[in-house]
């Protein structure tokens, strides 16, 4: 091989390299854009939920702002004798449950 078939091989794997360089240039480039659009959704997601949770305990606190211990014994009391079956069972089962945490 002569010196100009060895510059015109070193300009051909120059070629190349270049090329290579390009096309993984233009993957990384695809790549941190799907990134960085996910990065938005996952974001723009959380914030969603953040308002929603925001917004309920904004409820609950009006709720415990409007209320004082004689309107809560009203409700519970109110609650009770609409519905005193379920009210029963729940109050076994809660002290089914809390007898077991205690026995042990």
């Amino acid at each position: 091989m002569d010196e100009m078939e060895k510059n015109e091989d070193i300009q051909q794997k120059s070629e190349e390299m270049h090329k290579t360089a390009e096309e993984l240039k233009n993957k990384v480039t695809d790549i941190q854009e799907k990134l960085s659009q996910h990065i938005n959704m996952a974001m723009k997601s959380a914030a969603d939920n953040l308002d929603i949770t925001a917004d309920k305990m904004h409820e609950a606190s009006n709720f415990f702002r409007d209320r004082n211990v004689d309107t809560l014994r009203d409700d519970v009391s109110g609650f009770i004798k609409r519905y005193p079956t379920q009210t029963l069972a729940g109050a076994l089962i809660f002290g089914f449950l809390f007898g077991k945490v205690l026995s042990r």
